[in-house]
């Protein structure tokens, strides 16, 4: 179980560890800046919803377990 006390002292790390208050944790200088700054990202990210939407098993998770369809 996490205590306030450890909470609060992980924040405080990242806090420190941020670019700053307006950049963040992933400002502009992050490995995540860097791979997300390519167009080819966004199409790549469409494709691997639609392969993951087609999978068999992704269809029978959501009809067993939502409520989607009643």
């Amino acid at each position: 179980m996490v205590v306030e006390k450890d909470l609060e002292a992980a924040l405080d790390q990242v806090r420190a560890c941020a670019a700053g208050p307006v950049a963040g944790v992933f400002g502009p200088d992050t490995l995540t800046w860097r791979i997300d700054r390519e167009a080819i990202v966004f199409l790549g990210a469409g494709r691997a919803l639609l392969l993951q939407l087609a999978h068999p098993w992704v269809a029978a998770a959501i009809a067993e377990h939502s409520s989607t369809l009643c």
